[in-house]
């Protein structure tokens, strides 16, 4: 984790995926550990960097947060690239 100097409580956490699902519809969850954003409420967001190619973050919602275990979980759906 890396705290933004300039942001206060923004913060960068390096997160590992500890499963992924998928569902119909297109629909897909995915639980990550992240001990620092797993302090979080569900309702607030998380800004995903889904590869080094890509310049654009990806705002996501936390759907569940587990601070006992250091995880969150977020709910999502494919759409465009």
């Amino acid at each position: 984790m890396t705290a933004h100097p300039d942001r206060g409580g923004i913060f960068i956490e390096d997160a590992a995926i500890l499963s992924h699902r998928h569902h119909d519809g297109g629909q897909h969850t995915m639980r990550l550990h992240a001990p620092q954003c797993a302090t979080a409420a569900p309702g607030q967001f998380i800004h995903l960097r889904c590869a080094a190619t890509l310049p654009m973050r990806r705002p996501m919602s936390i759907m569940r947060a587990d601070p006992a275990v250091g995880s969150i979980e977020l709910l999502y759906k494919e759409t465009g690239h």
